[in-house]
């Protein structure tokens, strides 16, 4: 176990929950609570109120799963964390593939209701998310029916357009699994790319992901920012 300061965030529809595997490794680990966004919103402007709610005096870490990790990026840009880790995310809603953006986009012209009631599709849509067993699914689909609709719509439609083009001091760490549906790897520049992982690798590949974490902070803890 680790006691090095650890701020991670979770995917959309996620929370908390996602990140038990990396409580065992990670002692000092904060896991903050998405603040609920504004309507008409963008994710840099999100990310800057998230931002402003850290108060980390000392040396930490960043970093974030799927949309987590776009929201880390933006924190990131107000903040002076040692290195910024990417779990299954990306810079670019162009990663996304196009049929996902198309679905979103379709979905907008839901009310709530009905999308609320498209939530027992779930279990259907989540196997996209790769190889998971059944405890994991529970959880994902836990953790997705508690989550705001409005944060869910939000959160979706946002990404699609966004796109990180800021010039960041410290290192950018992408850990990926090579068989993640959500956002596939082709085309990025992974730093660690976990074998016959999928989009929850973060729970189903965690001694993987723990791992690289580890092996990337004790490569990034002594180094200056360039």
């Amino acid at each position: 176990m680790t006691t090095q300061r650890f701020i991670l965030l979770p995917g959309i529809g996620a929370d908390a929950r996602l990140f038990e595997p990396q409580r065992k490794v990670f002692s000092n680990l904060l896991l903050p609570e998405w603040m609920a966004p504004e309507p008409t919103e963008s994710l840099s402007s999100y990310g800057r109120r998230m931002a402003s709610t850290i108060r980390e005096t000392g040396p930490f870490f960043l970093g974030g799963v799927s949309f987590g990790g776009m929201v880390a990026l933006e924190m990131a840009s107000h903040l002076s964390p040692k290195a910024v880790f990417l779990i299954s995310s990306c810079r670019s809603g162009r990663q996304i593939p196009r049929s996902l953006r198309w679905v979103e986009r379709c979905s907008r012209w839901l009310p709530n209701t009905l999308f609320d009631r498209c939530r027992p599709l779930s279990p259907m849509i989540f196997r996209i998310f790769g190889k998971s067993g059944p405890e994991e699914i529970d959880l994902a689909l836990e953790m997705f029916a508690e989550t705001e609709t409005s944060f869910i719509r939000w959160a979706c439609r946002v990404i699609t357009t966004w796109s990180y083009d800021g010039d960041l001091s410290m290192p950018v760490r992408q850990i990926h699994g090579d068989c993640d549906l959500v956002i596939p790897h082709r085309n990025m520049n992974i730093d660690h790319l976990i074998p016959n992982a999928g989009h929850l690798a973060v729970v189903t590949h965690s001694e993987a992901v723990n791992s690289a974490l580890l092996s990337f902070m004790n490569n990034d803890a002594n180094d200056e920012p360039t």
